[in-house]
């Protein structure tokens, strides 16, 4: 019997050895063995617990063929919660790394473990919280691993080494800086007077990815307001 119902005895030698191939969780319960003859009845109880290794979870969705296996972006300062989709029995011990080291939430406190350590939240993103992280969830029977590689976005920043303003005479050059940074990298655009700068090999260049607006040879008309647009995807800013 199992379970208090009877169970057939395909799998059996001389029914008094019953085996189990190929276990599996429903084969798992309470065995009862009867032996009987005239003089009488004897039972022995046997309970069968079906052991298995951490696997992923049924309702854990896997990336579509667009997107990229483990990619997650979060904007620099914004939270984020990474999630290790297996599960096992016994109930697997879950271990966070990033680029090879232990995470540890009582050393630092932006980290947060929950369900076990099976869910891992960044309270307040980082530049440098971007890496390649990996779950690690393992039993007495195996054990199995899940990468991200997350991304932080930072909005553009610009620094100059220029006043707001300058006077130069005619014939002079100057160049112009807008030193930028940001992830990913900004795209950077040139305005004068509200209208956007195009590059001519004359008089104006660009150099350093637009970084760097050269005037060769300046003349009365290139006085005016200049402008440095960098932008991305975590945002946009000016100077």
């Amino acid at each position: 019997m199992k379970n208090n119902a009877l169970v057939s005895l395909t799998n059996s030698v001389n029914n008094s050895i019953f085996v189990i191939t190929n276990a599996t969780k429903r084969d798992g319960g309470r065995y009862i063995c009867t032996a009987t003859n005239k003089a009488g009845s004897y039972e022995k109880d046997f309970n069968i617990i079906i052991l298995s290794p951490p696997k992923l979870e049924s309702s854990y969705k896997m990336p579509n063929k667009y997107s990229k296996k483990g990619q997650k972006e979060v904007l620099k300062n914004m939270p984020i919660e990474l999630f290790c989709p297996f599960s096992g029995d016994p109930l697997p011990q879950y271990i966070w790394m990033k680029d090879g080291n232990i995470l540890d939430p009582n050393t630092n406190s932006f980290i947060v473990m929950s369900n076990g350590g099976k869910h891992l939240k960044l309270k307040h993103t980082k530049a440098q919280d971007a890496g390649k992280y990996i779950c690690i969830a393992k039993n007495e029977v195996g054990e199995a691993r899940h990468e991200y590689d997350v991304d932080v976005l930072v909005p553009p920043s610009i620094t100059s080494e220029y006043a707001s303003s300058l006077s130069l005479r005619e014939r002079e050059s100057l160049t112009l800086n807008c030193n930028t940074t940001g992830n990913p990298s900004p795209f950077v655009i040139w305005l004068k007077d509200g209208i956007e700068v195009e590059a001519n090999d004359d008089e104006l260049k660009f150099s350093f990815n637009n970084m760097n607006l050269e005037i060769t040879d300046i003349k009365s008309y290139h006085s005016g307001k200049y402008i440095c647009i960098a932008t991305n995807l975590a945002g946009s800013t000016e100077k």
